[in-house]
């Protein structure tokens, strides 16, 4: 991370600065760092990102683009469980959310998506601004499906880095 990134995260305590970094070994036999600046800054935006998930704006978009349809069992009754879909907002494909443990390989993932980006791809922001930007209002979030939201986040990252995009998808 850059000086002048780090100079916008000054909520870093001055434990944290302070303290000598510590290398350990993974199970693959990779080295990394724990507790500089950079690696306790990444921890509160994941952390961030965490509460995102359970955020109630979040999850009225959701319910914005939530359609349930009874299913019908052998006997011809109504299930006890009916099928919940999603509707992508931009392709309007029908996507079924999964738990996050197992994907079935049929089944598409539903995203919601800052429309503007929470992290821009023009200037480096501070924690603040981060946080404003990450828990926004509803007009500024979009339920996505996978193929869309990866075909997005790539026009982002090649803005961000003046690259061409490589198509990453399997």
């Amino acid at each position: 991370m850059s000086k002048e990134a780090l100079d916008k995260y000054r909520f870093v305590p001055q434990a944290v600065r302070d303290m000598t970094p510590v290398v350990k070994t993974s199970k693959l036999g990779n080295r990394y760092t724990m507790w500089t600046e950079a690696w306790f800054i990444n921890l509160v935006r994941g952390q961030l990102r965490e509460a995102f998930h359970r955020w109630p704006v979040r999850l009225n978009v959701l319910e914005r683009v939530k359609v349930v349809e009874e299913t019908i069992t052998r006997s011809g009754r109504p299930s006890k469980r009916p099928t919940v879909w999603y509707v992508c907002e931009q392709c309007g494909a029908k996507c079924k959310a999964t738990v996050a443990k197992g994907n079935p390989k049929n089944y598409v993932r539903i995203w919601v998506d800052h429309i503007d980006p929470v992290v821009p791809v023009d200037k480096v922001i501070g924690f603040d601004e981060y946080v404003n930007r990450l828990f926004c209002q509803p007009e500024n979030l979009q339920a996505l499906c996978d193929t869309c939201h990866q075909t997005k986040s790539a026009k982002e990252k090649t803005k961000r880095t003046n690259k061409k995009s490589v198509d990453w998808r399997r």
